[in-house]
Order: C-alpha cells, then structure tokens, then sequence
C-alpha cells in the first residue's frame, strides 16, 4: 500500500492536489478536514465538541485526529493506497501515523512563502458541501455563479474561512506544523514544490514524483 502526504500552509492547495492524485493514481483521498466536518454535520458527540475549536481556527486534538485516521484507512477503499491532506499537522501527529504500515510512502511540501498570497487564495474559495469540489473566484471560478460544475448542487464558503480563522492557523502552523515538517526533513523523506506555480504545473511536478 502507498501513502502520500501533502504538506503545506492553509491556501497551498492541498485538497485541489489530492483530488488530481485520487483521480490519476486510484488512491483515496483522505482529507481530515472533511473528516471533521461530518462529524460535526452529523451533530454528534465529537462534532459538537469540536466546533467551536475550527471555528475558531483551532486544531484538533492529536488522539482524536489520529483515531479518526486509524478508522478511515482501515475500510476496503483504501486497499491500494490513500493521499492524507491535512494530516499530520504535529510530532505527535506524525508518530502516530508511522505505526499504520505501509509499502511506500511519499511526504511532499506545497511550498508557498507568501502567507498573503496564501490567505488571498482562501477567501477567494468556495466548495461543494455535496461532492467536495473546491473552485476559486480569481483563478478556477464555476461556469454558473455558485453552482458546482461536477454535481449541480450550490456552492459555499467554509465557515472557518475568515480572516482572523485564518491568521491564527497560519499562526498554530508555525509553532506545531514546522517542527514536525523539520522530522520529516531529517528523515531524508520530504520532497518540496513551488506551490506558487499555476495548478497544472504543480499537478505534473507532483506527479513526476510519485511515478
């Protein structure tokens, strides 16, 4: 079984790049923001508790991102291989995962520099909340004004994408996320691309890494 790990800073386009790898390769996608968003429109236990925190900007404790992972790629549809976008965000996070085998694994950085550009890119965002599909008003706007090219269902924004939401992620990814980037690093493991790059680009240099 492959794993990939697409690392990178809120806006550098980690889900859009998931997707292409799902699409290109058949490896699930595995995105735990979407993981915590069920939870939470199911309005169970857990969702009702995590809440606030991503509202808020918050990350989510490491035991419960972990287990939330552990139960995903544990059904049949991961069988092949799976693309983790959002996940691990921490040291924690990061031994955690290493203990869930695999034959292969690729972490790759979506570098971008720019946390303006960054968060320029993110307020610019909506998504489909039915089949996950994400389109930016500048760059990859839908052919109807907020109705999704894939499934026909109306488009909207994350709640969490606010500017101050968004300022203390870039703030907490900093001071949990960078580290944790520095272990792979030392790992020999972590393979960097230019994030900046128009969408197609970034998709052909990934996926020259992963062939």
């Amino acid at each position: 079984m492959t794993r990939i790990i697409l690392f990178g800073v809120p806006g550098s386009g980690k889900g859009t790049q998931a997707r292409r790898l799902e699409h290109r390769f058949g490896y699930c996608h595995i995105s735990t923001g979407d993981l915590i968003r069920a939870e939470i429109a199911a309005e169970t236990p857990l969702g009702l508790k995590m809440k606030p925190i991503l509202e808020k900007g918050g990350y989510i404790d490491d035991s419960v991102m972990i287990e939330m992972v552990q139960h995903r790629v544990d059904r049949p549809d991961v069988s092949s291989g799976y693309v983790l976008d959002g996940f691990p965000r921490t040291l924690n996070q990061a031994r955690g995962l290493s203990r869930l085998a695999v034959t292969r694994e690729i972490s790759i950085l979506l570098d971008i520099a720019d946390e303006e550009t960054a968060i320029k890119r993110i307020l610019s965002r909506i998504s489909c909340g039915s089949c996950g599909a994400v389109f930016n008003l500048d760059v990859n706007p839908p052919r109807e004004k907020d109705i999704c090219d894939q499934c026909g269902e109306k488009l909207v924004r994350r709640a969490d994408d606010t500017e101050n939401a968004l300022r203390k992620r870039f703030r907490v990814y900093r001071e949990q996320t960078l580290p944790m980037l520095d272990y792979y690093q030392s790992l020999g493991e972590l393979r960097r691309v230019d994030a900046s790059m128009a969408m197609d680009r970034v998709s052909t240099a990934i996926e020259e890494i992963v062939s």
